[in-house]
């Protein structure tokens, strides 16, 4: 890829994107959350469900049908097949990949058992403007093109709902529609 093209990408992406649990899982039309995603002013979507999942890019083909400029790509695994509160980060801290950049972040074993410490929990899982904000400022700084966000409900499951209030949020670091 040229550097060009790699400019272009970064420009299309805009600092902030949103990760999205399948919509169809909840009962949601995917083209519905599509279209508030991109009115919203987020340039990208990442759409959890796991790689395997034999309908995965068929399931991207309905947000971009239902668009005109997202970028839309699959999740790396679903997060949200699993239940909330600590258990939403139990299975990662399970896998060897995850404890060790957590490790060399100064979390130890302690801070691994059951479903994450609160310091962990805290550290990993932002809620509320201010730590979403924080955290994203923390991560551009730290060197991050783009920073892809999760909008949860009460429940801790993925909230269509919330994206409005998250990219009102996030707003001074979305490209401008």
């Amino acid at each position: 890829m040229t550097e060009d093209a790699r400019q272009d990408l970064r420009l299309r992406l805009g600092r902030v994107g949103l990760w999205a649990s399948p919509p169809e899982r909840f009962g949601l039309d995917a083209a519905a959350v599509a279209v508030a995603t991109e009115r919203a002013g987020f340039g990208s979507a990442w759409i959890g469900g796991g790689n395997t999942d034999p309908d995965a890019f068929q399931r991207l083909e309905r947000w971009l049908r239902a668009t005109e400029r997202i970028v839309v790509a699959p999740g790396i695994a679903s997060i949200w097949a699993r239940p909330p509160a600590r258990a939403y980060t139990a299975r990662y801290l399970q896998m060897p990949n995850y404890t060790s950049s957590l490790s060399r972040l100064g979390f130890g074993q302690g801070d691994f058992a059951g479903g994450g410490s609160d310091r962990l929990v805290e550290a990993i899982v932002p809620h509320g403007p201010d730590q979403v904000v924080t955290r994203v400022r923390d991560h551009l700084r730290a060197g991050a093109d783009h920073v892809v966000l999760q909008p949860l409900g009460d429940d801790g499951n993925f909230a269509p709902s919330q994206i409005d209030a998250l990219a009102e949020t996030v707003a001074e670091f979305r490209t401008p529609a």
